[in-house]
């Protein structure tokens, strides 16, 4: 007899598609924060360049960003003593401060990528580079990047319970598919046990008949 095993067969597919679509929501999420750090980065690196070939702070086109309200990309210049000396990224109308150990942290051709927050409510993706004389820190708002991880994250959550829908319809069409079988051999093998019907009084008295004429 054909048996099909729901639950174990349901909750191994269950499973699988967790871990498709689980993967597909950390590389998209992943990757999205990972190309935050291009634009810093090379803003960073084009100002360390500037300043190591001795053009000056005044080289650098500096103009204002309020980290707290405008995602737009900026550049933060620190002396070697973690004191911020220029840039364009200010916050409460002052240059950003970030932490010293973290400045610290950016070596010779080793850029150092760290996600910062100034504020609670203020993420942004940072990279610093080390010039000669100077730390140069470059940063982007990853409020937009975060924004597309949410819609990402919901997409990615309906698909999945429409998945999980489906394969649970399908597994409960397989078991009735499976339970036809089942119950037309149950009813076949009553009808071959069922009793025959006890013979009633006029075939009896027919039978008895039959029997004098052939003594006779």
């Amino acid at each position: 007899m054909h048996t099909y095993k729901f639950p174990h067969k349901f909750v191994l597919h269950a499973l699988l598609v967790t871990l498709i679509f689980g993967t597909m929501y950390v590389v998209l999420q992943q990757q999205d924060r990972m190309q935050a750090n291009d634009m810093p980065e090379l803003l960073a690196t084009q100002a360390a360049k500037q300043l190591d070939a001795g053009l000056g702070l005044q080289s650098i086109n500096m103009g204002a960003t309020d980290l707290a309200n405008y995602p737009v990309p900026f550049v933060i210049i620190y002396d070697k003593k973690g004191k911020a000396v220029a840039g364009s990224g200010y916050l409460d109308k002052k240059l950003a401060m970030m932490p010293k150990g973290v400045v610290n942290h950016a070596t010779t051709g080793k850029p150092h990528a760290v996600t910062w927050a100034p504020r609670s409510d203020i993420r942004i993706a940072s990279v610093t580079v080390a010039a000669k004389d100077y730390y140069v820190t470059g940063g982007q708002s990853l409020a937009a990047i975060e924004h597309r991880a949410e819609r990402n994250l919901l997409i990615i959550a309906v698909g999945y319970g429409l998945s999980v829908l489906t394969m649970l319809f399908y597994a409960l069409y397989q078991r009735t598919l499976v339970g036809k079988p089942a119950i037309e051999s149950a009813m076949q093998a009553k009808a071959v046990v069922a009793p025959k019907p006890a013979a009633t009084s006029k075939s009896k008295t027919t039978a008895k008949r039959s029997a004098k004429k052939s003594k006779q």
